[in-house]
């Protein structure tokens, strides 16, 4: 067990495990190839990105949390006691923080949208210099204005195994 001998681990795994085995039945049920699955509506890709997005966040709270029940009771709370502003505060995130997240997010869906009408990197590259400077400082300067100011150090998650 590369992540450490504890169930949590094996869980975490078996997680992923199963949500593959759903997966490839499914697509077996349905006769969904790959070539097939190239050319599904945006919708739906969207719709299966954000299922696997929630299939993968939750099997790393299991990742994450110390013992099994307390996965659990961080399962549980998410439906019954939930409250955003506890929650970023025991993350150790601040509103600050999830802003500056959620600003970076924004800032790649926009980057990948554009992207995805023609190569943004050589569209730029046959911009005149000027303009691309401005482009280079002006993205320097987002990163260092996003950069994340916490003041508290946080363990390199691997240094505890």
């Amino acid at each position: 067990l590369w992540h450490g001998a504890s169930w949590t681990f094996v869980l975490w795994g078996g997680i992923h495990g199963v949500a593959q085995i759903i997966e490839n039945r499914i697509k077996e049920a349905i006769g969904l190839t790959r070539e097939k699955e190239k050319n599904l509506s945006r919708p739906v890709k969207l719709l299966l990105t954000i299922l696997t997005f929630c299939i993968v966040s939750y099997a790393w709270m299991f990742f994450r949390a110390n013992s099994i029940s307390e996965a659990l009771y961080i399962v549980r709370s998410m439906f019954t006691s939930f409250n955003l502003k506890d929650a970023m505060a025991q993350m150790t995130m601040s509103t600050k923080s999830v802003i500056k997240t959620t600003v970076a997010i924004v800032l790649l869906m926009i980057y990948d949208h554009f992207n995805e009408k023609g190569d943004l990197l050589l569209k730029m590259n046959k911009m005149k210099a000027p303009v691309r400077w401005v482009i280079y400082i002006a993205s320097a300067i987002l990163v260092i204005a996003l950069k994340t100011h916490n003041t508290e150090v946080q363990e390199f998650i691997y240094f505890k195994f």
